[in-house]
């Protein structure tokens, strides 16, 4: 990619897909605690939005098509973590930006954040990133009977492997 190049054609970054409507059989912590990671650990919502505003401003001088992508795929996550934050909520949990980790309860923190200059290490980091939260999202369906919680968590995982696709498609063009 070029610097300052000008993208012609906008890149799309959310599957043409509805999110499933929010429906739960019966409020659960421990459903509540699982969808915790989905919502504040390293391999988090919260986690990726931070990533990609942050490498946004790395990017929006030097990169400024890569930069508009990042701060487009930071929205998206910013909506499954909305999602994620109404279903803790329902299950009966709170939505602190907390999680649970071996009955710990644990903050996010900005220390989940890969800080670097090397725009393709960031966009390396950012395939692992998107691949373990698909493998999470993946482990937290199978594990959690509530709801059409699974349905959602598949439709979140769409999002997710096509941002693996952009990112792919990024570092090609590098």
């Amino acid at each position: 990619m070029n610097n300052n190049s000008q993208n012609s054609n906008v890149t799309e970054v959310r599957v043409n897909e509805k999110y499933p409507e929010i429906k739960i059989d019966r409020k659960s912590l421990k459903d509540a605690k699982i969808l915790s990671l989905n919502l504040a650990s390293s391999v988090s919502e919260t986690s990726a939005i931070n990533q990609y505003l942050y490498e946004y401003f790395q990017f929006e001088k030097c990169y400024e098509d890569i930069a508009e992508i990042m701060e487009k795929i930071a929205i998206v996550e910013m909506k499954h973590l909305e999602i994620i934050g109404e279903l803790i909520t329902c299950l009966g949990g709170t939505a602190n930006f907390h999680y649970y980790n071996n009955a710990r309860c644990l903050p996010w923190n900005a220390n989940m954040i890969f800080c670097n200059e090397d725009i393709r290490k960031l966009i390396k980091f950012n395939i692992e990133s998107e691949e373990k939260a698909i493998r999470q999202y993946k482990y937290h369906a199978e594990i959690i009977d509530n709801g059409n919680i699974c349905q959602i968590l598949h439709r979140i995982i769409k999002d997710e492997e096509l941002h693996v696709k952009i990112f792919k498609s990024i570092l090609e063009r590098l």
